[in-house]
């Protein structure tokens, strides 16, 4: 027996609405139901109490079967907590976190209960809580993963990003739902493997480098998905945006016939010159970058908040294409941009003290030794600085309560970038009140991430805008509203 589940959130109450989310349930749907696979499809959304209640009867009512594999499918709202990936429901709230949300640990266990032969799991989880930049080196979501994929015989777990990225999506589709179904319906070969599904989502992103996905698979990679037939290829294709298929033309001056060899159509030269030509396309000249950069800074000087909020803060929003002197927590950024060289940035270096222990020869004893504490200096990563001369990369977004009994909040954003990929740094934090005229800078701060094609101006004031929005959400959630402020239609 092949069990299937979907589950898809849309229309949150506390957090961002999701236009896309139906869609995506729609669309893989038709998959599911089209490659004829699966014996009982169950479909979910809406709150927590009801997604967990209808899951929870769709595993017992499969309790003692013999299940071949289980296909799990979630687009919505997700995050990270201190210990593990949460699926994020209609009413989910953060003083509700536990029962208004689902842990990955919970779900396989309910998985795990059915003693699957294969377990697959798609996750489309648009970014909704805070993903920190941490300092490890390996992908926290993809730790949280690995660890899980140890409880079952075969996996193939596929998740829209990693733990500090968001996850994209725009009226009609999520990003990499639509990279799911472009990688069935547009696969050659009428058997599609699991693995072939990785490899087109792969292909997807390396074309349009939003987000980078997380895999992590426990199989033999001959895995059957499903055989594709010609009227499900065609009924898929109907429900998928055609210009996500269609790479950027190339903008590369012709060559001149005369002085340039023929190469064969299929030789390997020939291939290298169409890809990196290809590739070109979706780099920036400088001027093209201050464009962009200038557009952007047009989108943040414009923003207003809710009119509700705005009886609550005043807005003063500050612009530096030279400092950021102040801010707080900038040695994480500043190890974030040491391993990533192709960034336009370079990081400082300062002295710091620290006490070691280290063992000294007794004056009474060569054959002993005492151990004592010593204070030694060494080399650390203390800040960064912009190396592209570009009209800004820093705004500071000072919160400035109109009520006597609210605090004061700092917003901070960085924009770095390389000649092809725009990186959007955000934070909030909430100062201390040091009389009734000056507040305490936060002396710490925790970075989220968000990696956007450089030449992709809607998608980077999409990002914006929803950490501006963002900012605002945390803010009354600390004040204890409970709900999103509204916000007038663009």
């Amino acid at each position: 027996m092949n069990l299937a589940i979907i589950v898809s959130v849309s229309d949150y109450i506390h957090e961002l609405k999701l236009a896309a989310c139906d869609a995506d349930a729609k669309l893989v749907r038709l998959i599911i139901d089209g490659s004829n696979r699966f014996d009982h499809v169950i479909q979910l959304s809406g709150n927590a109490s009801s997604i967990k209640s209808q899951l929870s009867e769709f595993i017992r009512q499969h309790k003692g079967a013999e299940v071949a594999e289980v296909f799990f499918y979630y687009t919505g709202h997700g995050t990270i907590d201190s210990e593990d990936f949460c699926y994020l429901f209609a009413d989910y709230s953060e003083d509700q976190h536990s029962s208004t949300s689902l842990s990955n640990r919970e779900l396989d266990d309910m998985l795990r209960s059915l003693s699957p032969s294969l377990v697959v799991k798609v996750v489309d989880a648009c970014h909704s809580g805070i993903a920190y930049v941490k300092e490890a080196s390996m992908d926290f979501l993809e730790k949280t993963i690995n660890n899980a994929k140890a409880t079952f015989r075969k996996c193939y777990f596929m998740f829209s990003s990693q733990s500090d990225e968001v996850s994209y999506q725009d009226d009609e589709l999520s990003d990499f739902t639509r990279a799911f179904a472009e990688a069935v319906c547009f696969h050659k070969a009428e058997s599609v493997r699991y693995a072939d599904v990785l490899s087109g989502i792969t292909d997807y992103f390396s074309r349009h480098g939003n987000q980078r996905p997380t895999f992590v698979t426990q199989a033999d990679h001959t895995e059957l998905f499903l055989q594709l037939s010609d009227d499900l290829r065609s009924r898929v294709e109907v429900l998928i945006d055609q210009r996500s298929r269609n790479a950027p033309d190339s903008k590369a001056p012709p060559m001149d016939p005369a002085t340039t060899p023929t190469l064969e159509v299929d030789s390997p030269v020939r291939m290298l010159v169409q890809r990196l030509k290809t590739q070109a396309a979706s780099y920036c000249t400088e001027d093209r970058a201050h464009s962009i950069f200038e557009a952007i800074k047009a989108t943040l000087t414009r923003w207003s908040c809710s009119a509700e909020f705005g009886e609550l803060y005043e807005l003063k929003i500050e612009l530096s294409a030279t400092s950021h002197w102040g801010t707080p927590s900038t040695s994480v950024l500043g190890k974030w941009v040491k391993d990533n060289p192709s960034v336009f940035a370079s990081v400082s270096y300062s002295d710091e003290e620290y006490e070691a222990e280290t063992k000294v020869q007794s004056p009474f004893s060569f054959l002993h030794y005492d151990v004592r504490t010593v204070t030694r200096t060494r080399r650390v990563i203390s800040n960064f600085e912009n190396t592209a001369e570009t009209p800004f990369y820093f705004a500071k977004i000072a919160f400035v309560p109109k009520l006597i009994n609210l605090n004061h909040w700092s917003g901070y954003l960085f924009l770095l970038c390389s000649k092809s990929r725009l990186h959007l740094f955000s934070s909030l934090v909430e100062l201390r009140d040091l009389n009734w005229t000056k507040q305490e800078e936060a002396k710490s701060a925790q970075w989220a991430r968000a990696d956007i094609p450089l030449a992709d101006i809607e998608s980077a004031n999409t990002s914006l805008r929803s950490i501006l929005q963002g900012f605002e959400v945390q803010i009354v959630r600390q004040l204890g509203g409970g709900t999103e402020p509204r916000r007038p239609i663009d």
